[in-house]
Formats: C-alpha cells, structure tokens, sequence
C-alpha cells in the first residue's frame, strides 16, 4: 500500500507538470477513494492546479 501511495504522488506530480507545460485540463482514471484523497492530498498546496473528483 506504500508503493502505491508513493506511485500515485509521483503520478500527481508529473500530471501537474504536464497541466503546467500545456495549460490544458487532464482527466485520470476512475480511482477508489483512497486513490482519489491520494491525489488530492498531493496537489492541495499547488495553487497553479485545481482537482476535484
């Protein structure tokens, strides 16, 4: 459960630079809601992303 949290703020990350770059919205996969707080969490305090769900 560790290396998947791990992977899925890395996957936050590189989306959010990707978002950056493009300035285009990106869609992810359906995630449970452990998944989705996951991501959550990891984009909260960039105010360059917005994420809802």
């Amino acid at each position: 459960r560790a290396r998947r949290k791990e992977t899925l703020e890395n996957l936050a990350k590189n989306i959010a630079y990707k978002v950056k770059r493009t300035r285009k919205p990106v869609s992810l996969e359906p995630m449970n809601p452990y998944e989705r707080r996951i991501i959550h969490s990891a984009l909260q305090n960039d105010k360059y992303v917005e994420t809802y769900s």
